[in-house]
This record gives C-alpha cells, sequence and structure tokens, in this order.
C-alpha cells in the first residue's frame, strides 16, 4: 500500500507535491484529497506577469546559472571543477608517522595529584552562592 502511495505522490506535480510534503497522508484516498484541493488553489492563483518596463530593470539569469566557486567558471560547481588540484595521497613504508608534529605548542604532562584539587576548585567558582551566607560553602 505504501509503494502504490509512493508512486501516485511521485506522479503529482512539483508544486502540489511541495504542498502535499507538510500533510499527514496515511492512504491513498487522504492524497488524492489533498492533490486535488491543491490543484484547484494553485488554478485560482493567476500567474505572474511582467510589464515591458520591468525587464531593463531586472538582471537576466543564464540557463547554467551554477557557478564554480574554485575557478569562478559558469557552468559547473566546484565539486566538478576541472581546474582543481588534485592531491593523491600515497603511502610511504620508509617514513615513520608521528601523530604528534603538528602540535608543537603542546606538551604533555605526567599526571599530577597535585592539580587535581584545582578541578574543584574551579568547579565549586562557577556554582552559585545563596545569598543569605556567602561564605557558608567554605
Amino acid at each position: 500500500m505504501e509503494q502504490k502511495l509512493g508512486r501516485y505522490l511521485d506522479s503529482l506535480r512539483k508544486s502540489i507535491q511541495q504542498d502535499l510534503a507538510f500533510k499527514d497522508i496515511y492512504d491513498i484516498s487522504d492524497a488524492i484529497k489533498y492533490a486535488l484541493k491543491a490543484e484547484d488553489l494553485h488554478k485560482m492563483i493567476p500567474p505572474a506577469t511582467t510589464t515591458p518596463g520591468d525587464s531593463s530593470s531586472k538582471s537576466i539569469a543564464t540557463s547554467s546559472g551554477i557557478t564554480c566557486y574554485h575557478c569562478k567558471e559558469v557552468g559547473h560547481r566546484a565539486s566538478k571543477c576541472l581546474k582543481k588540484k588534485r592531491v593523491g595521497l600515497t603511502q610511504d613504508d620508509n617514513e615513520s608517522i608521528d601523530p604528534l608534529a603538528e602540535e608543537d605548542d603542546t606538551r604533555l604532562l605526567p599526571p599530577d595529584e597535585s592539580r587535581y584539587p584545582m578541578f574543584v576548585i574551579h568547579r565549586s567558582l562557577i556554582t552559585p552562592v545563596p545569598a543569605a551566607d556567602p561564605n557558608k560553602w567554605l
């Protein structure tokens, strides 16, 4: 039953599909009912018309309005750009990989038990203090 409903919804015009996307449709009869209402609604809305004077002030979009963000040429996307540098990664068995090579400015310190109370102190500094007795938490 769901396949039949899905095929029916896919066969509708895109504008009607968009209207039905926000409806709770459980069976084919609901889909037909909502589709007929949407079609009647679209018939009542007149198509937008332009006057000849308006066309000079508006820019005309090209048929392939997709612009590549990499090479700034029209007609393709950056993911399909042929001018984009392709980097091929290969594995070199002779080279050792240091996982911390990029983190030169960080130092790893051994755990020090004297440092742990700082976390507790930090946590207690951000806890709310009751207004009646501010020294009560000490």
